[in-house]
């Protein structure tokens, strides 16, 4: 019983760090699309639409619009990209401490009941 819910808290922890990743995605797009549009009178050139619609924004394509970006959205840039770049040791840390917890868990576990 330990093992499966070790196994949802992993889980849980790898969904959460991919939809954070996801939504930064989600809401540095809405931003940067948000600035040119104002910056445009409500037109998206060929190339903005393409810079929008591509797989990675960085804070280097924020740069070219001229909105300042606030610090707790260059916060979220640079741990949605931690998370993208060290995607293993998220998902291997994200495993193993449920794991050994659950482990150590079953390490205690006898000792208690044998004092009772």
């Amino acid at each position: 019983m330990r093992y499966a819910i070790a196994t949802l808290i992993a889980a849980l922890l790898i969904i959460i760090g991919l939809s954070f990743c996801i939504h930064t995605e989600w809401s540095v797009r809405r931003f940067v699309e948000k600035g040119l549009r104002e910056n445009n009178d409500g037109r998206l050139s060929k190339d903005e639409e393409d810079t929008l619609n591509s797989s990675l924004l960085t804070p280097v394509i924020l740069l070219g619009f001229g909105n300042q970006i606030s610090g707790y959205l260059v916060l979220r840039i640079q741990l949605a990209d931690l998370l993208r770049q060290w995607w293993f040791a998220w998902t291997a840390l994200s495993c193993c401490v449920p794991f050994g917890i659950a482990h150590w868990i079953r390490q205690l576990t006898p000792q208690q009941e044998s004092q009772s």
